[in-house]
């Protein structure tokens, strides 16, 4: 019990490493499906990594079809694939575009 208490701490960040890696992958997996795709997040990928303006200078608008949100918003549960998800992080880079 001693010994994980001790190894605890350094295993948590490998732990939000693997998650968060796992979750980036399955972005890309669901933006290359077609049947995941009813969204036409395929056609946005590129802005992944830009600023989160460069979605607005690309027609994206918040509404009942797209959603734009900070990593860690609160958010409806529901799954929509017809929905696009613009997802960006604390320093306002796009991190993920995917239907839901």
């Amino acid at each position: 019990m001693t010994r994980f208490l001790r190894t605890a701490p350094l295993m948590a960040p490998l732990f939000a490493l693997a998650v968060v890696g796992g979750t980036s992958t399955a972005w890309a997996e669901a933006a290359t499906d077609p049947t995941m795709d009813q969204c036409k997040a395929s056609e946005y990928q590129a802005l992944v990594g830009q600023q989160v303006s460069a979605a607005l200078e690309a027609g994206l608008e918040p509404g009942p079809d797209v959603r734009i949100f900070q990593s860690g918003a609160v958010l409806t549960m529901d799954q929509r694939m017809d929905r696009l998800n613009v997802e960006f992080d604390s320093l306002d880079e796009i991190i993920g575009i995917y239907c839901g």
